[in-house]
């Protein structure tokens, strides 16, 4: 032996930490992988699902299934001309007509709903698109009963039930879009009462939760004709119409305030037999239910070509005391106009009334006027 071999290290294995290191290094693989196989079992066990559904569901088996239940619950009856429906995208339905062939209460084009099946997994209501196209509902009434009474007779509460909620099953509700497209609505009540409208659409989108909420919706009215798409007309000598148009955004952010800001107007009006003038109206306003304050950033007001108002202001207290202060930004009427209007044929004038930073406060306890103030500004 030499001399040196007696104090030469020995090769030595590897550290109990390094070999605890691999170890644990394997396991996070071997859970990797098996978390990758486990999801991809699960979507492959979510799709064998959809398409046994659809093989042992035909859509027409489940569309005649729907058409004998929903009948049956609604105690009207139900038709449905075509459904198509996945389990993994959502469905399409065409054709729904509730009640008689003849004069049906409600029918609608078509209706898609198209969610997302993966979120849903996760406990969250996610809607990519819901539409509800050429929805017309006709409300009629005869000898005082009105063709929707089966529907009111379900709303009626059942005895011995308890009435609390349901809990709230999702976390939250994602609307990524909501439309409801030219809509129209009928009445007729015994031939005493008729109105109408016409070409009324919806878009909405937000989300919603049991403590939070933030939603946005679009009001929107544009005749297609020139014919008026609002009218009302009763027994006695009450006659309106007019061609309506909006274009009114909604938002909230929260359960106590709202805001809303857009365009309305009513052109072509007719009260019983006699024309009123064109208005149109651009709005900007906050609304807030705790404490209760109305904040009026813009309201313009036109009537027919030469007459207009610009307004701001708030108020407070509205539902009970309410208080106010108005600032006329800028008015203009004609005198004129104002008297036809007002149907004053016996007097007759012609001029100009104009109001320039007109500041206007008062305060309405119970309702009844208290106090007003008349401050600044110029009157002509």
């Amino acid at each position: 032996m030499k001399k040196g071999d007696e104090n030469s290290p020995e090769k030595e294995g590897p550290s109990p930490a390094a070999e605890k290191s691999t170890s644990v290094g394997g396991v996070r693989r071997i859970l990797f992988r098996g978390l990758i196989y486990l999801v991809l079992f699960f979507l492959l066990l979510i799709v064998s699902a959809g398409i046994v559904l659809e093989y042992f569901f035909p859509a027409e088996e489940v569309r005649a299934i729907a058409e004998r239940t929903l009948s049956k619950k609604l105690k009207l009856p139900l038709k449905i001309q075509k459904i198509g429906f996945s389990l993994l995208s959502g469905m399409r339905i065409d054709g729904v007509t509730l009640g008689s062939a003849s004069q049906p209460l409600a029918h609608v084009k078509k209706v898609i709903l198209d969610y997302d099946l993966a979120q849903l997994l996760q406990g969250k209501l996610v809607i990519n698109q819901i539409l509800v196209d050429h929805p017309q509902l006709t409300a009629v009434s005869k000898n005082g009963v009105w063709n929707f009474q089966p529907l009111l007779d379900l709303a009626k509460p059942v005895k011995d039930k308890p009435t609390t909620l349901p809990a709230f099953p999702l976390a939250q509700v994602d609307i990524k879009q909501l439309s409801i497209r030219q809509a129209s609505a009928r009445l007729d009540q015994d031939g005493k009462l008729s109105a109408h409208i016409d070409g009324l659409s919806l878009e909405a989108r937000g989300k919603a939760s049991l403590n939070a909420i933030d939603l946005k919706l679009k009001v929107l009215l544009n005749p297609e004709t020139e014919k008026p798409n609002i009218s009302f007309q009763s027994a006695g000598d009450m006659r309106f119409q007019s061609r309506v148009f909006t274009d009114l955004d909604f938002s909230a952010s929260n359960f106590n305030r709202l805001f809303i800001s857009g365009a309305f107007g009513l052109q072509d009006n007719r009260i019983r037999t006699s024309p009123t003038p064109d208005v149109a109206v651009e709005i900007d306003a906050e609304i807030s239910l705790q404490p209760e304050v109305l904040n009026l950033k813009k309201l313009w007001l036109t009537l027919g070509k030469n007459n207009h108002i610009k307004v701001s202001g708030n108020a407070a207290n509205f539902s009970k005391d309410p208080s106010f202060k108005l600032m006329i930004h800028e008015a203009s009427f004609q005198l004129e106009d104002l008297l036809v209007w007002g149907k004053q044929r016996p007097i007759s004038g012609k001029g100009l009334l104009k109001a320039a930073a007109v500041k206007i406060s008062g305060h309405l306890p119970g309702f009844v006027l208290k106090n007003l103030n008349i401050d600044g500004g110029t009157l002509s």
